[in-house]
């Protein structure tokens, strides 16, 4: 029930992390949301670590799909979702706050499913 923290590990080093915890709406579903973050140092390799961890997650866990959130000025995270397996579901106006800006910005809400990361890890 509570939230899961996945190291992504580069030659010993810690490359990225994942939080992954329920999904809760109006009824509990087998989707999880996530948060990823990449060490800068390894932004080069982010699109196979995350994928790694999407798909660890698909195989162990009781998983059925993910959610994210990613803010619009996010373009990197933005232009990589589509490629690791996520597609946009919609656009939320000023879900995020952007803290140095001190305001608020619209979100976009991606999901995934273990086909989705499957195809696009095969391209």
């Amino acid at each position: 029930d509570g939230v899961g923290v996945i190291g992504g590990y580069v030659d010993g080093r810690l490359g990225g992390g994942m939080t992954i915890q329920p999904f809760r709406g109006k009824v509990m579903t087998q989707c999880a949301e996530i948060g990823v973050a990449a060490c800068r140092e390894y932004f080069s390799v982010a699109e196979p670590l995350s994928r790694g961890a999407f798909l660890w997650v698909f195989e162990r866990l009781d998983c059925e799909s993910m959610v994210g959130f990613i803010p619009v000025s996010n373009r990197h995270s933005l232009r990589m979702a589509p490629r690791v397996g996520f597609h946009e579901l919609c656009r939320i106006p000023k879900m995020c706050w952007y803290e140095k800006r001190q305001r608020f910005e619209d979100g976009v809400l991606v999901c995934a499913t273990p086909e989705s990361v499957i195809k696009a890890s095969e391209v």
